[in-house]
């Protein structure tokens, strides 16, 4: 136990990210998922007023190692290809559009066609599997697609204020608020941010339209916002 702590938060390293467990009181925590490849954590120590400290990291180290895929590469026919994972017996490509996962068939050799190729925007990233079938997740590496890009990160803070990163090529946004089935838009701002008129009372999602100056537009990845 950390001296003051009243509760705790286990970070996992793994793969170039890093993940975070629930918060705890309890000084031990079982991992939701364990790498299948070396990997690090640390105990984030906090305060009654929230105050935190993170400890040193602690790597671990697995005995036998599956690689993950760090980079990809994608060619103008959707062909996919990347280099081999450490102790990898075979792949899956995943697409992501719109937020969702799409997954291709296993395969054993270091590429792939995309059966469908996206017209805007999307996102792409390699399963790497050991002869046991374990799995290791590869970085996503975003595909850029003609002249208009896609607004992959809206972001909502506690006021109902909304921002998001400009995309390529748009001139304006419009901001998409769905509440069950219904989804209504904002007036068109040249802005990367926008204060909800209304926030809902249960959860929603947020998305991001995105326009170039001949009216062309992309939709963005939705967003859940969770409502306290």
């Amino acid at each position: 136990a950390a001296e003051n702590a009243v509760y705790y938060r286990v970070a996992k390293y793994a793969n170039g990210k890093t993940y975070y467990g629930p918060k705890i009181t309890d000084t031990s925590y079982k991992l939701s998922k364990v790498p299948t490849t070396d990997y690090s954590v640390s105990i984030i120590a906090y305060g009654e007023d929230d105050s935190k400290a993170a400890g040193e990291k602690v790597k671990i180290t697995v005995e036998k190692p599956l690689g993950y895929v760090n980079k990809v590469t994608v060619d103008e026919n959707g062909v996919v290809s990347w280099k081999k994972a450490e102790n990898a017996a075979a792949y899956r490509v995943v697409k992501v559009v719109n937020g969702k996962n799409y997954y291709g068939s296993k395969v054993t050799k270091t590429s792939y066609k995309l059966t469908a190729v996206p017209k805007k925007d999307y996102e792409i990233f390699v399963v790497a599997y050991d002869e046991d079938g374990k799995k290791s997740f590869g970085r996503q590496t975003r595909v850029e697609v003609g002249d208009l890009g896609v607004v992959f990160d809206p972001k909502v803070d506690a006021n109902g204020k909304v921002t998001w990163s400009a995309a390529r090529g748009a001139v304006k946004y419009k901001v998409g608020k769905t509440v069950g089935t219904k989804t209504v838009y904002s007036a068109a701002v040249t802005d990367t941010s926008y204060t909800l008129k209304s926030k809902p009372t249960k959860d929603y999602k947020v998305f991001i339209v995105a326009f170039d100056e001949n009216g062309n537009k992309t939709f963005g990845v939705k967003k859940d916002v969770k409502v306290k």
